[in-house]
């Protein structure tokens, strides 16, 4: 999108916020499901939802830092959500 023509309204509905917000309900509402048919723990549902955030600024610095053949935005997004929580892992 060319920022100059663009309407406020319209760069925020294809913002990299916006995107990766969506993708984030996908991932929940995939753990809800997970949770429902008891393949993972409710308490672990329950975390995910009371603390996964996106942090634009944060999966960008990861995206900068990791190899590209192995870069994606969901490992990014993992990586992000694995910081917060303290348990960050050196492998992809």
């Amino acid at each position: 999108m060319i920022r100059r023509y663009t309407l406020p309204e319209m760069a925020a509905i294809w913002s990299d916020q916006a995107r990766f917000e969506h993708i984030l309900r996908v991932e929940l509402a995939v753990a809800r499901a997970q949770a429902a048919r008891g393949l993972i723990p409710a308490q672990a549902l329950s975390a995910m939802e009371t603390r996964a955030t996106i942090d634009v600024e944060r999966i960008a610095e990861i995206e900068r830092a990791r190899p590209t053949t192995t870069s994606s935005p969901s490992s990014a997004r993992s990586r992000s959500r694995s910081d917060r929580r303290g348990d960050i892992s050196t492998s992809a």
